[in-house]
């Protein structure tokens, strides 16, 4: 890939190199001439650092290690490339708040996740996202497991959907507990988050924005979250979502939504102003291209300096 994009830049002339993820930024190595912009999207050091807290024996001591040699990648590419991108104020602060470090955060296409007031299914519990990927399959463990059990004592005819693509084997497994059910790959997100009478996000682990969040907000989904699970996305508890910090509160939040049907209006309609106002795509393509025309302005004044430099020698 390297050799394919030094063909191209001889081949045509670029104003700016826009790399996607940390583990890509090989491939922009030796393009001192043109612009270039990394976006990490997250702090893979911080993402490592909350995954060896939930591992345990030599797992947890690799996980510790490669945070930290992580970390130190991660302040290495901030000197490399002209600037940089991540998706929360928390992954900013992981890397180090560094001037061409911006916050650009994720969206939602409003217009794909429609609004929803009208009447959903009673006790209805999902949780969203690919399952494949360790902080959302070991967060439907702990809720399945842990939380639910709970919920169950007080709601008995509680549902918990787990629903994305790729589940690992022990979230298969969880469809074999009372109330939960494991969907695997469906089309359309969408049709779930319409019908739920309740969102949950109960990350453990993980970094970045959750737009799995996002997307239950635009839909008109009350949610249930961990702090992991709202990154750094500006929502209030009590406002906009309602936030647990451990296993009871998680199941007591969850029980107070779907007990009380005039606060999960309120919440979701909350949640989707904040989510228009903040977290639309249109918003943060304007954000990138912000930072954009600063890298080709601070490159083209750069140029001009050296060019005046070797006119008077």
């Amino acid at each position: 890939m390297q050799k394919q994009v030094q063909c191209l830049l001889q081949e045509t002339t670029f104003n700016l190199v826009h790399v996607q993820l940390a583990r890509m930024a090989p491939v922009a190595d030796g393009l001192g001439s043109v612009p270039k912009v990394l976006d990490f999207i997250d702090a893979v050091s911080l993402n490592m650092r909350r995954r060896a807290i939930q591992e345990r024996g030599p797992v947890r001591w690799l996980f510790h290690f490669e945070a930290q040699r992580m970390a130190r990648y991660e302040q290495k590419l901030i000197l490399s490339f002209d600037q940089q991108v991540v998706s929360s104020p928390l992954d900013k602060r992981a890397i180090g708040a560094y001037e061409s470090l911006h916050v650009i955060p994720n969206g939602v296409e409003a217009g794909d996740f429609p609004y929803n007031e009208g009447e959903r299914e009673d006790n209805l519990i999902v949780f969203t996202g690919r399952m494949g990927y360790f902080p959302n399959a070991d967060a439907a463990v702990y809720f399945a497991t842990q939380v639910f059990p709970l919920i169950l004592r007080k709601e008995p005819d509680a549902r918990f959907l787990i629903i994305g693509a790729d589940p690992s084997r022990r979230v298969r497994r969880l469809a074999r507990l009372p109330g939960v059910e494991v969907t695997g790959y469906v089309h359309r997100i969408q049709d779930y988050l319409v019908r739920a009478s309740v969102a949950v996000a109960p990350m453990q682990a993980g970094s970045g924005i959750q737009n799995k969040v996002l997307e239950a907000m635009a839909s008109g989904t009350p949610v249930v979250a961990t702090p992991n699970a709202l990154g750094g996305i500006e929502a209030q508890d009590g406002k906009h979502v309602l936030v647990a910090r451990d296993t009871e509160g998680l199941a007591e939040q969850v029980v107070q939504l779907l007990r009380d049907p005039s606060l999960r209006p309120r919440l979701a309609n909350n949640a989707r102003r904040l989510m228009e106002d903040k977290y639309t795509w249109e918003r943060s393509l304007a954000m990138l291209e912000e930072v954009y025309r600063l890298v080709i302005e601070q490159r083209s004044r750069g140029d001009k300096k050296r060019g005046k430099g070797r006119s008077q020698d």
